[in-house]
C-alpha cells in the first residue's frame, strides 16, 4: 500500500483529468458490447483492435465503469493511480528477493519517478502496459523463487503469459532466463523450453484471436531492418538530449549501465557481460521494431513505448546501488541512490512542464467536459477528432442526438438559423457565434476514392482537382464526420 501512497502523492493532479485519446473509442466499444467479449470473442476483439490481442486494455474501463457512470472519470483515473502503485510494488517484490531493501526501494523508487510513468499517469489508455509491469514483477518475483520450488516456476511462468497478453511489449522478458549468468547452460535449457511453451499457448490464442500472427498497426516492416533500428536508437537517443536535465540523466544512465557491466564482467567474465548486454538490447529493441517511427520525443504521445526501457534502467540501478553498498558502503550506497532518484526527477518535473502531452491533455480535458456536459452547441473541429468525440457522446447518451463535430465550413453548411457553435479557446469550450444563415456546398466538384484493403488494414486513395487541400471528410452517417488524408491506413477486422 505505500507504493500506492507514493503514486497517489506524485500523480494526485491526474485525478482531475478527462476522457483522453483512445478512451473515447474504447468506451463506445464497451458500452456496445456484452461482459468480457473483449476476452473471448474473436470478432469482438477484432473490432477492438483489429491488430492486438490486448484484453487487459477494456478490462479496466469495464471493472470502473461496474461501480462509476462514464460522466466520473476521475474513479477511472484512481483505478489507473492503483494500478500504476501495484507495478512499482510488484518491481519492489521482485528485486528486494536478492538485493537489501533500500535498493530495491531505491529501484521501485526510480521506476515510480520516471518520466516514462509521469507521461502514462495520465493516459488511462495505457493500462494494458500498467497491468503488464504488474505481472513482469510477479514473473521476476516467483523466478527469483523458483530454485528447487516447482509451485514458484510455474506461477512464474503464468505471469509471464499473462504479462504477454497484457502486450507483445512483454513477450522478451524470456530473454532473462538465457543471459541470467547464474544459471547453468543446462539450467537455462530447460527453464527457457518452459517458457517458450507459455509463449507458444499466448501466440497461438493470439493468433485465433486476431486472425493473423504477426499482426500490430502495420503488420510488416515499413522500412529496411537497418533503417527500422536506426530510428529506435535515434528517438531514444533524443529522449536523453532534450535539454540539460535530460542530458544529465543521460550520462548517469550509461555511467549505471557501465557499472553494472563491470561488476557482471568480473564475477561471471566477458562472455556473460556480453550476453547480459545483447539480452538486454533484445528486451528492449525487439518489441520497438514495428513502431519504430513513433519512438522518441518527436511523437510525445507515444512515451509508452519506451517504457520498457525504464523498467529495466531501474532495474539495472537497483543492482548497481547494491554493488556499491558492497564496495563503498551503505551510507555512500544510499548516496549513490539519491543521485540518481534526483537526477530522475529533475528531468520528470522538466518532461511534466515542457512536454507538449501538457497541452494536448489540456485540451482532450475541454473536449471530454463538453460531452459530459451535454452543451447543445456545434463543436468547431481544428484536431480532426470529430470520430473520437461523436464515440464518446455516443457511449455517455447513447440515445440522445448529439451536436456537430466538425470543421466550421461543414457546420455552417449542415446547420439551422440560430444554432450556437463553439470552439476551444484558452482551455475551455467557449460559445463563438450563432448560424445567422447556413451557407450553400458548391458539390459539382469532381473526386474519386480508391479503397484498399490487405486482409488486415484498410487505405484510401483520393484524387480530385484541388490539388490544394490533402484533407478530406468522410461522413459516418449520423454519427460523425472522419477526418482522413491521402495516406490513411487503419488496421481493419476481417471477419472471414
Amino acid at each position: 500500500m505505500l507504493w500506492v501512497a507514493a503514486t497517489f502523492a506524485l500523480y494526485w493532479f491526474q485525478l482531475s483529468g478527462g476522457w483522453r485519446f483512445d478512451d473515447f473509442h474504447h468506451l463506445l466499444f464497451l458500452s456496445q458490447h456484452s461482459t468480457f467479449e473483449y476476452i473471448y470473442s474473436p470478432e469482438a476483439i477484432r473490432l477492438q483492435s483489429g491488430a492486438h490481442y490486448t484484453p487487459f486494455n477494456i478490462l479496466t474501463y469495464d471493472l470502473a465503469h461496474r461501480f462509476f457512470p462514464l460522466t466520473q472519470p476521475f474513479a477511472f483515473y484512481g483505478l489507473h493511480l492503483i494500478l500504476i502503485g501495484l507495478a512499482a510494488s510488484s518491481l519492489f517484490a521482485a528485486l528486494s528477493q536478492r538485493l537489501p531493501v533500500e535498493s530495491a526501494a531505491l529501484g521501485a523508487g526510480i521506476f515510480l519517478l520516471g518520466f516514462p510513468i509521469a507521461g502514462m499517469s495520465g493516459q488511462l489508455m495505457v493500462d494494458h502496459y500498467i497491468i503488464g509491469f504488474i505481472f513482469a514483477g510477479l514473473f521476476l518475483y516467483y523466478y527469483e523463487r523458483s530454485e528447487n520450488n516447482r509451485t514458484n516456476l510455474i506461477l512464474s511462468i503464468v505471469f509471464y503469459f499473462l504479462a504477454c497478453t497484457a502486450k507483445e511489449l512483454f513477450i522478451p522478458l524470456i530473454a532473462i532466463i538465457t543471459i541470467d549468468p547464474r544459471q547453468s547452460k543446462q539450467q537455462k535449457i530447460r527453464l527457457t523450453l518452459a517458457y517458450i511453451t507459455a509463449l507458444a499457448i499466448y501466440l497461438a490464442l493470439r493468433t485465433s484471436m486476431i486472425g493473423q500472427f504477426i499482426g500490430g498497426y502495420n503488420g510488416k516492416l515499413t522500412s529496411p531492418l537497418h533503417t527500422t533500428l536506426q530510428k529506435i536508437f535515434t528517438g531514444i537517443y533524443n529522449y536523453f538530449t532534450t535539454d540539460l536535465s535530460a542530458i544529465t540523466l543521460g550520462v548517469i544512465t550509461l555511467g549505471v549501465m557501465a557499472h553494472v557491466i563491470l561488476l557482471i564482467t568480473r564475477r561471471y567474465g566477458s562472455w556473460a557481460a556480453l550476453f547480459l548486454m545483447a539480452g538486454v538490447v533484445a528486451i528492449v529493441i525487439t518489441p520497438l521494431i514495428p513502431v519504430a517511427d513513433q519512438v522518441g520525443s518527436h511523437a510525445p504521445t507515444e512515451i509508452r513505448f519506451i517504457s520498457m526501457v525504464w523498467w529495466l534502467f531501474s532495474i539495472i540501478s537497483a543492482v548497481s546501488i547494491s554493488y556499491a553498498a558492497k564496495q563503498f558502503g551503505k551510507k555512500a550506497a544510499i548516496i549513490y541512490g539519491i543521485i540518481i532518484l534526483s537526477s530522475v526527477a529533475w528531468h520528470t518535473k522538466t518532461y511534466i512542464d515542457h512536454s507538449p502531452l501538457s497541452s494536448i491533455n489540456k485540451q482532450f480535458d475541454a473536449y471530454s467536459q463538453y460531452a459530459i456536459n451535454r452543451d447543445n452547441c456545434h463543436l468547431i473541429d481544428d484536431m480532426g477528432w470529430s470520430s473520437a468525440l461523436a464515440d464518446l457522446q455516443t457511449a455517455i447518451c447513447p440515445d440522445q442526438p448529439h451536436p456537430m463535430v466538425a470543421p466550421l465550413e461543414i457546420i455552417k453548411i449542415r446547420s439551422k438559423t440560430g444554432d450556437a457553435i463553439c470552439a476551444y479557446q484558452n482551455g475551455h469550450i467557449t460559445q463563438i457565434n450563432t448560424i445567422q444563415q447556413p451557407a450553400v456546398c458548391d458539390s459539382n466538384k469532381p473526386l474519386s476514392v480508391k479503397i484498399n484493403f490487405n486482409g488486415s488494414h484498410i487505405s484510401f486513395e483520393f484524387t480530385s482537382d484541388d490539388n490544394g487541400d490533402s484533407w478530406y471528410y468522410l461522413e459516418v452517417p449520423d454519427q460523425y464526420l472522419l477526418k482522413i488524408d491521402n495516406n490513411f491506413t487503419a488496421p481493419w477486422p476481417n471477419h472471414n
